[in-house]
């Protein structure tokens, strides 16, 4: 996307459009709300600029044709953090505004970057058995498989944060196939030595916290919204996790099943309408952890997590999965929107969690350990599923959108009338492809 207006931009501008551009991305905002913030804040300032952003590829080019300032970055990721990102909304909105100057702007960006998660590091490792546990009553699972699945995640727990301590994207990538390799070993132990568990329920809850449910909901918005090249880097993304859990889960049954014979279970069943309510609430809670949403938003997620729940619930018994899960995400993303307004904080503190309690992802994970079990073609209609639960989700976070926008968007934006505009502003658009 391209935009151009009519004044001389500074180093510090571009310094400042950078870093915003790289915390956002980072910190879990969609390339298309990551390309309106920077053009509504070059409109705001009165800057020429073209960029683009591609995924975590951002190139930029400020001031005049004959005389532009060219720059390239590539963004690291470093995970979600809803906190962060609230932090630097606020930021952008400030400079936009005129309340602060670029520079300050840029010194409160750095300190952000700089500050520690808001939970210390026993919340992260307690949100590993409670989402573990949320997820084996969504399958149906029993109270001793809540037991096998809460100990495998807290060992899978260990193996991630060994993995990830230096290097967040290449050692998250190992983590994920030995993660799943190791749960797969230890469920068939159990089920041959202690108690004749569920095998799949234990594998799929213990691995949770790597399903790319958010990685698929990101996908189709982004393709939705014709950011086709960040959609389909998201999509191949989140194919490539699933693939890694199931062949690390397959090696890993298999493995087993050369001690002792396994007999196909796949038993994953719908269960009590109360007991989905209570896992939902429960993952809110672990994602609260998680992504570091601040304390006075603990409720309002815990009230609109229990309230999704129940509209899906609902929606799947009376519409079928997809249009349930499409109805339960525009319900939650209303929710957000409308509470964004309210406290003027980020939408994506209700939209990640209840989004998350849809689990597209869980589909493609058991699709896939279907299609490598014996290639049937109810494995292929599952992984087919999971992306039209992805599309359900991201068509709800539209429609809500269009109903009501978040506060946060960059068309609601105030600029203060003391800021001095120079010459019109015209802007354009280049389609990503």
């Amino acid at each position: 996307m391209i935009y151009q207006s009519d004044r001389k931009d500074e180093s510090d501008i571009i310094k400042f459009t950078i870093t915003l551009a790289e915390l956002m991305t980072c910190y879990g905002a969609t390339v298309h709300e990551v390309e309106d913030t920077i053009a509504s804040l070059h409109d705001a300032l009165g800057v020429t600029s073209n960029f683009v952003l591609f995924n975590k590829y951002f190139f930029s080019a400020f001031g005049e044709p004959h005389n532009q300032q060219v720059t390239f970055k590539r963004f690291f990721a470093s995970g979600v953090n809803i906190k962060k990102l609230e932090l630097v909304e606020k930021v952008y909105l400030s400079v936009a505004s005129g309340e602060l100057t670029v520079e300050q702007g840029l010194e409160q960006l750095t300190t952000i970057k700089a500050s520690r998660k808001l939970y210390n590091q026993f919340f992260e490792f307690l949100s590993w058995p409670l989402i573990s546990a949320s997820f084996v009553f969504i399958l149906f699972g029993s109270w001793k498989e809540v037991i096998c699945s809460c100990l495998i995640s807290i060992v899978i727990y260990f193996i991630n944060n060994k993995f990830s301590k230096n290097d967040v994207g290449t050692g998250f990538r190992i983590a994920i196939p030995i993660s799943a390799f190791v749960a797969a070993v230890l469920s068939v132990f159990i089920y041959k030595f202690i108690y004749p568990v569920t095998i799949y329920v234990v594998v799929i809850s213990s691995l949770m916290k790597f399903m790319p449910g958010l990685s698929l909901t990101q996908a189709m918005t982004e393709i939705a919204y014709r950011r086709l090249f960040s959609g389909m880097a998201h999509l191949c993304d989140a194919v490539c996790i699933l693939a890694l859990l199931s062949m690390g889960s397959f090696l890993g049954i298999a493995f087993g099943s050369l001690f002792s014979s396994i007999p196909i279970q796949n038993n994953l069943s719908v269960p009590p309408a109360w007991e989905l309510c209570f896992s939902g609430i429960a993952v809110s809670f672990s994602l609260i952890f998680t992504y570091d949403i601040i304390k006075k938003h603990i409720v309002p997620v815990v009230i609109a997590s229990m309230i999704v729940t129940v509209v899906w619930i609902w929606g799947k018994e009376v519409y079928g999965a997809v249009y349930g899960t499409g109805l339960a995400a525009m319900l939650g993303a209303v929710i957000a929107n409308t509470y964004a307004r309210l406290s003027r904080c980020s939408d994506l503190v209700i939209k990640i969690p209840t989004a998350i309690i849809t689990v597209p992802g869980i589909f493609g994970f058991k699709s896939l350990i279907e299609i490598f079990n014996s290639g049937n073609i109810t494995g292929l209609d599952h992984f087919l599923t999971t992306f039209a639960l992805g599309a359900a989700i991201a068509g709800g976070f539209l429609l809500s959108d269009i109903v009501i926008p978040p506060a946060s968007h960059p068309r609601h934006i105030k600029v203060k009338p003391f800021i001095t505009w120079i010459g019109k502003t015209k802007s354009g658009s280049s389609k990503e492809n």
